[in-house]
């Protein structure tokens, strides 16, 4: 599952390929970086797994984030 980081906390360990959710740097996504204290201050890239950017290079722009309370469309 994609994750979302803001660029301070940068790339997730087993992440391979960043891209940007629709509207970033002015999205609501946010990052989920539990301790993260910029949070509200900087939009989060949305991070792909291997399988992931597959499925982005064949035109897959919907990814559901871990909670699977929501899902985020990148450009």
């Amino acid at each position: 599952m994609a994750l979302a980081r803001c660029p301070r906390c940068g790339q997730p360990k087993g992440y391979v390929k960043s891209v940007k959710p629709v509207g970033y740097p002015f999205s609501a996504v946010l990052c989920g970086r539990q301790n993260c204290a910029d949070f509200a201050s900087y939009g989060a890239l949305i991070w792909l797994s291997e399988p992931e950017v597959g499925a982005y290079a064949s035109g897959q722009r919907d990814f559901t984030l871990p909670t699977r309370a929501a899902r985020v469309r990148v450009e």
